[in-house]
């Protein structure tokens, strides 16, 4: 098993992310099963992905990259929320988007370091 660690507030994001690359991708839940649950008894599969959606669980990074590719998103779409990006998304991380992903900022202080970069930049 792979380390799970995503905060409540990461959780909440990457539900929103999956819910709105399905709506995105015309696929609903039950497409997803049989692509990041393979060889599982359906209800417990059904169960895992009702839970990634609501925010209450963490899916694998494997099952995470199935899921960008299954609805089409970019890599690092879904992760990202998460905090981490798969190796094929790091060439494209801006200083924005790291910032975003350090789990030791809350989110004050992620914006307050974004603004000071802006600042930084236009100077």
């Amino acid at each position: 098993m792979g380390v799970k660690n995503a905060t409540a507030e990461q959780l909440e994001e990457f539900s929103q992310g999956l819910l709105n690359a399905l709506a995105r991708s015309g696929k609903d839940l039950f497409d997803l099963i049989d692509i990041v649950k393979p060889g599982v008894e359906m209800n417990s599969a059904r169960k895992s992905i009702y839970r990634w959606t609501r925010g209450l669980n963490e899916p694998s990074r494997p099952q995470v990259a199935l899921l960008e590719q299954e609805l089409g998103c970019q890599p690092g779409e879904l992760s990202a929320h998460l905090g981490y990006l798969p190796v094929s998304a790091i060439e494209d991380v801006s200083v924005e988007t790291a910032i975003s992903l350090d789990k030791e900022l809350n989110s004050s202080a992620r914006e307050l370091l974004i603004q000071l970069l802006h600042t930084l930049r236009d100077q």
